[in-house]
């Protein structure tokens, strides 16, 4: 008996002795995983976890850690996750262009004009385009669009139209068809003898069409401290943020989704979100394959709008905005907004509007047509109710002009002797309602953004034409904006200038942007008003092109620029859709240079002119009938 109780004792002394104390809980740690494109999949040893970004917390330990998408390398790697650890980068895209080449006829007459196209389509963009004939090459083109005029004369025999598309990370796509051109000696040809070629699928650029889809923003979770407030004076209620109890919490980025709709034709590919204040959030020119807006990489509340600085939450997303009913951004920038889709003439009308209800309102008809590079706003304010009600409507377009930040080499074409300063970060500049010469300012020529030092804000008092417009030397693209000035007077420029010191109070990659604002009044100091039951409305276009380099003259019809050096002349002309015009140019009203040419939005038109003399100088666009489409003198 004492024998089975000390070895009981001696069992349960080794259990004591061997037996492991309590472990904590395991630390955590946090996975950032910030691999673009977004959407792509993550999987963690094998497990899906979600969806470029992600903030992913794990317990301590090593994971194999995968991120996926069609169309690109997947990125994998095993690591070791103690605290913290952010992923950044890009996927590489290994997918080519989709390519697609107009169906051309299998055999021709010699001497006819053979219209090809190409249109390409990637995951990353197409950088750009080739066309060969007989293995040289004939025409390139930057962008996913290129369109040529083959003249056939004295080429008869067979030949081979061979396509080429190449996107950013050099993966190239080829398409090609066989072409018989018949001259005299080729009138025995039997049809039967030419290889078939294979139709190709007609291009978008055929019609206007529109989609639904999906766009996800990283953004800052400001919505949680939004908080609603009523101007009795609009009979609007508005959103204001609660900046303080937003400031005093933690931030992460978080991906927010938001409903866009696409209209597209073949030159412009125009991305809307109706749940961001209707706004244009995207406009690529499918010519070039650049976006002609700014686009932030984040959403986040600035201290800037028309509330005190503690209230405002206005976001630098980018795109072209609506603001209204009152000055800087008004209130309906970032609510959503309704939507209807219409159609007429072939093209497409998104039409965007802010409420329903018994108050002052505005709707925005967003309209696309086929052939044409532009796309037209036509604004549409009006007063159901039965008081007379004033009002601001502004257009603001955010614009880098198919950069990241605004370059050095953006020149602002405003064509105007004198505009009245908004505000300025600038000293040695008139301050705010001040007047100030333009272009030139005490020998400083503010059109170019190089020459800013910091913010600065610029009304015109009275435009003396119908157009503004702005041109990136850097990248080749400009814009226009075509408006009637007599019903929409406003016409403002905002930019920042390389000394301005608070770009992280909208974004997190200190990228920058420049603001071209249009508006129904000439100044945010000026209100205008509607009766009861009156409505006002107008229509203006926009476009970007490129190629001419520079801009002193616009239309909706073309952009023209003439650049006079020593010896010569320099020819810039590009026009909103496909036409066979005439580029003349006059020297003292004597013609000196004439070419008929084909001209788009894809191929503009760049000639030097030797001159052997100085003085006036005209540049005009003459049309088959030999009337005037556009006019500029120098």
């Amino acid at each position: 008996m004492r024998g089975k109780i000390l070895l009981s004792l001696l069992f349960l002394l080794a259990s004591c002795r061997t037996s492991t104390p309590p472990r904590s809980a395991a630390a955590l740690a946090t996975l950032e995983i910030y691999l673009s494109p977004w959407g792509a999949t993550v999987t963690v040893d094998g497990t899906p976890k979600g969806e470029t970004p992600l903030t992913l917390t794990l317990p301590s330990g090593t994971y194999r850690v995968r991120v996926e998408k069609e169309g690109y390398e997947p990125f994998e790697r095993e690591l070791t996750l103690d605290q913290e650890e952010t992923l950044r980068g890009e996927l590489k895209d290994i997918a080519p262009p989709t390519l697609s080449l107009s169906s051309l006829p299998a055999q021709v007459e010699e001497g006819t004009q053979l219209e090809i196209r190409l249109t390409a389509w990637d995951n990353e963009g197409v950088k750009r385009l080739e066309l060969l004939i007989d293995e040289a090459i004939v025409y390139e083109s930057p962008g996913d669009s290129l369109f040529y005029l083959w003249d056939t004369s004295s080429v008869p025999g067979e030949h081979l139209v061979l396509g080429r598309a190449y996107d950013e990370e050099g993966n190239v796509e080829q398409i090609e068809a066989e072409v018989v051109i018949t001259g005299v000696e080729m009138a025995t040809v039997t049809p039967t003898t030419i290889p078939t070629v294979t139709p190709q699928p007609t291009p978008p650029a055929a019609q206007v069409t529109v989609q639904e889809t999906e766009l996800t923003i990283p953004s800052y979770p400001y919505e949680a401290y939004l908080r609603e407030a009523f101007d009795s004076e609009y009979g609007i209620p508005y959103l204001w943020l609660d900046r303080a109890a937003y400031e005093s919490a933690s931030h992460t980025l978080v991906p927010k989704s938001f409903k866009a709709i696409i209209l597209e034709n073949e030159y412009l590919r125009l991305t809307i979100v109706p749940e961001l204040g209707g706004r244009i959030y995207r406009c690529l020119f499918k010519p070039t394959g650049q976006n002609l807006f700014y686009e932030n990489s984040v959403l986040k509340p600035s201290h800037w709008g028309p509330l005190s600085r503690e209230e405002n939450w206005w976001l630098a997303a980018g795109g072209m905005e609506w603001a209204f009913p009152t000055d800087e951004h008004g209130y309906e920038w970032g609510t959503p907004w309704e939507y209807s889709i219409g159609y007429k003439e072939g093209g497409i009308t998104l039409s965007l509007w802010d409420t329903e209800t018994d108050r002052l309102r505005v709707k925005i008809d967003i309209s696309l047509l086929p052939g044409r590079a532009y796309f037209t706003l036509k604004p549409h304010i009006e007063n159901p109710t039965s008081r007379e009600a004033r009002y601001q409507f502004w257009s603001n377009a955010l614009l880098t002009l198919g950069s990241k930040s605004v370059s050095p080499e953006t020149r602002f074409i405003y064509p105007t002797s004198q505009v009245i300063v908004h505000g300025s970060g600038d000293p040695s500049l008139p301050q705010v309602g001040e007047t100030m010469s333009w272009p030139i300012y005490e020998e400083r020529d503010m059109s170019w953004y190089g020459n800013w030092a910091n913010h600065l804000g610029l009304f015109i008092p009275q435009p003396s034409r119908d157009f503004v417009g702005a041109y990136n030397h850097e990248t080749d693209l400009g814009v226009a904006r075509i408006f009637p000035r007599q019903e929409a007077p406003g016409v403002k420029l905002f930019a920042m200038g390389s000394g301005f010191p608070d770009t992280d109070t909208y974004t997190d990659d200190g990228s920058q942007y420049f603001e071209i604002w249009g508006g129904a009044t000439p100044t945010f100091w000026e209100y205008t008003t509607l009766a009861p039951g009156e409505a006002k409305e107008w229509v203006e276009y926009w476009y970007p092109f490129w190629g001419t380099g520079g801009l002193d003259f616009a239309n909706r019809r073309a952009a023209l620029n003439l650049d006079v050096r020593e010896g010569m002349v320099v020819l810039g002309v590009v026009t909103t859709s496909l036409e066979r015009d005439t580029v003349s140019l006059l020297l003292d009203g004597q013609e000196i240079h004439r070419e008929t040419i084909t001209i788009s939005p894809a191929q503009p038109y760049r000639r030097e002119i030797p001159i052997g003399a100085s003085g006036s100088f005209i540049l005009r666009l003459l049309g088959p009938g030999g009337e005037c489409i556009a006019q500029y003198e120098e």
